[in-house]
């Protein structure tokens, strides 16, 4: 662990991590997959190679965002508490939204040899920052999954919980991504199928499904290159927000994002 930044700072080891992050196939040299198997990153299962272990898992997104994460310990107070204690996830992804749409190009400067997954590392970093060592996250990515899947462990005491015990909250959030405007429908239409699945999978019926942008259009703030290292885009500049819509699929209530 003491070496894994420097680790994923080498070119051999980020050709095989970048894509396991991204969820996508790519052409991964196979001298380059053998080395990160020899460092102990990456296992070959069944279904392909993927991330080792847990611990990896939550470590490497940490680490290559470690250098911005104060800034969402100082920026967000915890306005995503409801009064039992539970997470109100509308109001906690409604935060992150118009975070993302300010400050993704600031993050993704940051990200050195990572920058086409700054929407999966930054919003892997907001969730760390809610979490705050009292929830969890369990993360889903690998080669080939074209998309990452989250999800959220939050324990709350409920006032009418029986005998006082405590809830687990489980929120399911499901990370994808579209390069061009032909290409959204098909992408919301993969993502609601995958994001239902999980859910289900998970045993919950709190589902988001995050759109990331990256058309470099007027909307795509982090890919159009607007604003810049030195500082968020003015809200003013951007246009307007889309409201999150909800989706049913096969029984299960998806809230979707563009982002």
């Amino acid at each position: 662990l003491d070496q894994l930044a420097d680790k994923l700072s080498e070119d051999r080891v980020r050709r095989v991590i970048l894509p396991m992050i991204l969820g996508e196939t790519g052409q991964v040299h196979r001298d380059d997959e053998q080395y990160c198997m020899d460092l102990g990153l990456i296992r070959l299962e069944q279904t392909g190679m993927e991330i080792a272990n847990d611990i990896y898992r939550e470590i490497i997104p940490r680490e290559l965002t470690e250098s911005r994460q104060y800034d969402f310990l100082s920026r967000f107070q915890p306005r995503w508490l409801s009064d039992d204690g539970s997470i109100d996830a509308v109001v906690m992804l409604g935060m992150f939204q118009e975070f993302w749409r300010e400050n993704s190009a600031i993050w993704a400067s940051h990200i050195a040899g990572y920058q086409e997954a700054a929407p999966h590392l930054v919003t892997q970093a907001f969730l760390q920052r809610v979490v705050n060592g009292q929830g969890s996250i369990l993360r889903e990515y690998a080669l080939g999954r074209g998309r990452t899947d989250l999800m959220l462990l939050w324990p709350y005491q409920a006032e009418n919980a029986p005998d006082g015990a405590r809830q687990e909250q489980k929120i399911v959030i499901e990370l994808k991504i579209y390069r061009t405007e032909r290409q959204l429908e098909r992408v919301l239409a993969q993502g609601l199928g995958q994001t239902a699945a999980y859910a289900r999978a998970c045993g919950t019926t709190e589902a988001h499904l995050l759109l990331f942008d990256r058309t470099g259009g007027a909307g795509a703030a982090g890919a159009a290159g607007m604003g810049g290292a030195d500082g968020p885009i003015d809200p003013e500049d951007l246009p307007p927000a889309i409201p999150p819509q909800r989706h049913e699929h096969e029984g299960v209530a998806i809230t979707v994002w563009r982002m």
